[in-house]
């Protein structure tokens, strides 16, 4: 193949400029012919050219680093240009001058341009920021540890700095013990930016170390950390320091991030254990609401409690919402983030917390509500019949024998059409639009106009608000075993993920269910499960493998009851939610998984609820690994494969109880005048610039799908209602869009 560079294109082209400037025509179209032959690509060079080109700066954190002098010339001959660059935060550069001063707190790419008359060219800059330390700054700190362990992630708190000895050790060639496993993170792990720092769990098996090493460097990032083991803990768990991820997460730019572990052992350096991570130009948005049977927050006949609780992202413990001594655990949190309502334990009734009075509690007129499907606007409830009713025998007692439309949260029947005969809806979800509903078909009889409920296959049906009709009713997916449950919609509305619950209950040895309850769509009894997606535009089915950690998790020991203990944790997976906030251009997650989180929460799998007595003496002296993990999405994933990410722990959890049903919603929004950050915290869903330049809430003009009537669109976060509302949607290859009525930024790949 005849390769022509950048160069030897210029000579093609000189014969075709008029003042200098390219003109496309005859010889332009003989280099397409030369591309579409195949003998090379088609590059176009424009005549303003800058220098240096795609610099590399490296700067060491903290110190002051030197600038660069950027110039151009037309043609060939020097010119004066207007510089702009697209990424402020790791550097700036004169307009005029062309001085690029580089920051020395953060690495990172930018695209520096240089505009001459109507003409703009662009090179990148990269910033590549250094830094080695010794030991944790929290090392020896008096800080307290609250319910959810040592900085929100538990283990044996930080390390403090290698001796010298120890760092000659580290620094030598290492030999690799395959035996020695790292139990978390796991490779691949797509993170989201402002996540507090992980702990680095291992098993050292026979080794006993006394240091380690830890190296995380990308293109633009490179921190080198020793660490010496803890006093008076086994050395099996550290924390990275939330000073040094926060330089990494916000340094990334898009490329992958390759962390190295050495550990030394006397004077033995063993490792190194390689991984690979990426992050999200993101932090995660909104607030999880879950439920516990062993919050110390909150007390009960057995002695802990059964609660709901909520965790923020950056919060390094949970805190209480229902403050009831009362079980209050089944609960659904409305869309806009406003309520969450929850099922008492007498006759079950519904109680409606609200999130903007302090969580006042009130009690619902309406029963057998629990797990319904709240319109998107909030004013309608769809409700859930049969399969997770307590007891089966009783349904009516307990939920809608059918399935039925109500006023929302007065709780009055709606008068609808369009709903089959017998219609059993079981875990019902609106879609973000609130024109479909997904859940498992439990029972129905179509009069032949459609499929009839089997108790087991994911289903959609049509719902429009203005004359309460539901329509075309569709099985999306049936399973080949088990049964479908909890379905979430992604917030583009283009897909679904789920629950495939495995296996049926059985008489488990770690029995954590003493009312003998039904366990349909529970986590009880050794029940399985795996997460599923269901692609809605492409008609696929997919097993989230990455999410569920097919292949990666590690593997426990067998429990003395001859339960299957951790020997296969991609098959305790259950009930997902979905983020209805698009961030970093990812969906994300929350689910429910007993897998062990390292060899800080890896007791028996099943032991988790505190009702049983010999379940509640183990939680008193481990921590039981039923938790919330997060796990990101592609939205643009081809289709047939598996867009998910491998999944993190969700910090801030209380690390002793059984914590489930992660609701993931948007927080309550603020009214026009408030001050805000984005636009998803506003209530009229803009966040402009007010009196003085403070950021405040607002809504649209009239008659407006955009926030800014400056710029004639919307910033990234606020409101939308096409994509071409979004400030950059326009923008070849910008990839941003209106997702769920917000504009949402790019994924990273």
């Amino acid at each position: 193949m005849r390769v022509v560079t950048a160069l030897g294109l210029a000579t093609i082209f000189a014969s075709c400029t008029v003042n200098g400037r390219a003109q496309v025509g005859s010889d332009l179209s003989m280099a397409r012919d030369l591309g579409a032959s195949g003998d090379m690509a088609m590059v176009v060079v424009s005549p303003l050219q800058i220098t240096p080109a795609d610099q590399v700066i490296t700067v060491a954190l903290g110190q002051t680093a030197m600038p660069v002098n950027y110039s151009a010339k037309y043609n060939g001959n020097p010119v004066d240009v207007h510089w702009t660059m697209d990424n402020s935060t790791i550097g700036t550069i004169d307009a005029t001058s062309g001085v690029f001063t580089p920051v020395s707190t953060v690495g990172g790419k930018a695209s520096i341009t240089a505009t001459y008359g109507s003409d703009t060219t662009h090179t990148t800059v990269t910033v590549l920021v250094t830094t080695t330390k010794n030991g944790d700054p929290n090392f020896g700190s008096s800080a307290p540890v609250g319910y959810g362990g040592y900085g929100g992630v538990g283990g044996n708190g930080p390390g403090g700095p290698a001796s010298s000895t120890q760092i000659t050790t580290l620094g030598q060639t290492a030999t690799l013990d395959s035996n020695v496993l790292i139990l978390y993170p796991s490779d691949k792990v797509l993170w989201p930016r402002g996540q507090l720092a992980p702990l680095i769990q291992w098993d050292p098996k026979t080794h006993n170390f006394d240091s380690m090493l830890l190296h995380m460097y990308g293109t633009t990032v490179d921190v080198t950390s020793t660490f010496t083991a803890q006093v008076g803990h086994p050395f099996v768990n550290l924390p990275i320091p939330q000073a040094l991820w926060d330089l990494v997460a916000a340094s990334n730019a898009g490329d992958a991030v390759k962390v190295d572990i050495t550990f030394g052992e006397g004077s033995n350096a063993v490792g190194p254990y390689s991984l690979t991570w990426n992050f999200a130009h993101a932090a995660l948005k909104g607030t999880i609401y879950y439920n516990t049977y062993g919050t110390h927050l909150a007390t009960s006949s057995w002695g802990l409690g059964a609660s709901v609780l909520s965790i923020k992202p950056g919060a390094t413990a949970p805190t209480l919402v229902t403050d009831s001594n009362a079980c209050r655990t089944c609960h659904t949190v409305s869309p806009d983030g406003k309520a969450t309502y929850v099922q008492q334990d007498v006759n079950n009734q519904t109680s409606r917390f609200d999130l903007l009075s302090a969580n006042a509690e009130s009690t619902l007129t309406v029963n057998r509500l629990a797990f319904p499907a709240i319109h998107p606007d909030g004013t309608l409830a769809f409700s859930s019949s049969s399969g997770s009713a307590q007891p089966s025998t009783d349904l009516a007692a307990y939920c809608d024998t059918t399935s039925r439309l109500y006023t929302w949260p007065a709780g009055a029947l709606v008068s609808t059409t369009g709903l089959p005969i017998g219609f059993q809806a079981t875990l019902p979800t609106f879609s973000p639009d609130g024109k479909h509903i997904a859940f498992v078909y439990w029972a129905g009889s179509p009069d032949g106009s459609g499929p009839a409920g089997d108790q087991k296959s994911l289903a959609m049906i049509d719902f429009d608000k203005g004359s309460n009709t539901f329509s075309n009713l569709q099985v999306l997916a049936t399973p080949t075993t088990g049964q479908s449950a909890w379905p979430a919609f992604l917030p583009n509305g283009n897909g679904i993920v789920y629950e495939v619950q495995l296996t049926a209950a059985s008489n488990c040895a770690a029995n954590d269910n003493p009312n003998n309850d039904p366990q349909y769509g529970f986590t009880r009894d050794c029940i399985r499960a795996e997460l599923w997606y269901f692609d809605l535009v492409n008609k696929t089915n997919v097993r989230l493998d990455n999410l569920n950690g097919k292949g990666y998790l590690p593997v426990g020991p067998i429990s003395p009851e001859a339960v299957s203990m951790h020997s296969d944790d991609s098959t305790v997976n259950y009930e997902p939610t979905v983020n209805p906030i698009v961030s970093g251009g990812y969906a994300w997650v929350v689910f429910t998984s007993r897998r062990m989180y390292g060899n800080v929460a890896a007791l028996n799998p099943w032991y988790s609820d505190a009702r049983n007595g010999t379940v509640y003496a183990a939680m008193m002296t481990g921590n039981t690994p039923k938790k919330l993990w997060v796990g990101a999405l592609d939205l643009n994933a081809p289709a047939g494969t598996d867009p998910s990410h491998p999944a993190f722990y969700l910090p801030a959890q209380e690390l002793s109880a059984g914590n489930s049903r992660g609701f993931w919603s948007p927080d309550p929004c603020h009214a026009d005048g408030a001050t805000c950050a984005s636009g998803d915290e506003c209530c009229g869903g803009c966040c402009e610039p007010g009196t003085g330049g403070t950021m405040v809430c607002s809504a649209p003009a009239v008659d407006k799908g955009y926030c800014s009537s400056t710029d004639n669109c919307s910033a990234l976060y606020d409101k939308c209602t096409i994509d071409a509302d979004c400030c950059d949607a326009t923008a070849s290859g910008s990839g941003v869009s209106c997702i769920n009525g917000r504009c949402s930024e790019p994924p990273i790949n």
